[in-house]
């Protein structure tokens, strides 16, 4: 995607303002674009005139699964480059608790998982099947109480099994 960009000094000293540390910045590999959002999802896009910030999604292995853009004026608001590529970015933390049977942090936008160093994910798509990501982790910790009931109603889904049929 050659409209993406390493952070300018002025895109540092923007999200410092926003209370992401450079280190932070470099770490999660954020970029810099101009783009636009159709159909649910962004791509780079000169003309759009709107700057926003870019985040890979990678597995825990590194392999890149997709790419998450917010701006900050508005940072509730996010986009995802592909339809499906990952429901949740911060695959590390998500194996970590996972592995070691601890609570999981999650974060409502991209921006607050940045203020707080990466420590936890955010969901990005609702509508993958949870029980599958969650199995293992004890409970889920929010940044606030809103988001939180949101999330719990969201996840929270009765769940049918198909008859079982066998021969006699």
């Amino acid at each position: 995607m050659g409209a993406l960009k390493d952070l300018a000094q002025a895109d540092i000293e923007n999200l410092e303002r926003a209370g992401v540390s450079a280190q932070t910045s470099r770490e999660a590999m954020l970029f810099s674009t101009l783009f636009s959002v159709s159909k649910g999802n962004w791509r780079p896009d000169a003309d759009a005139g709107r700057r926003g910030y870019v985040l890979p999604v990678a597995s825990f292995e590194q392999t890149l699964l997709d790419m998450v853009a917010f701006r900050l004026d508005a940072p509730l608001a996010f986009w995802t480059a592909y339809n499906g590529g990952s429901p949740y970015l911060g695959h590390e933390a998500l194996e970590r608790a996972s592995f070691y049977k601890e609570p999981l942090r999650v974060y409502e936008t991209p921006l607050e998982w940045l203020q707080n160093d990466c420590a936890g994910i955010v969901v990005l798509d609702l509508r993958a099947f949870w029980p599958l990501h969650l199995a293992d982790i004890p409970y889920l910790i929010t940044t606030n109480q809103a988001f939180g009931v949101m999330l719990l109603a969201q996840l929270e889904r009765p769940f049918s099994i198909p008859d079982v049929r066998f021969p006699t």
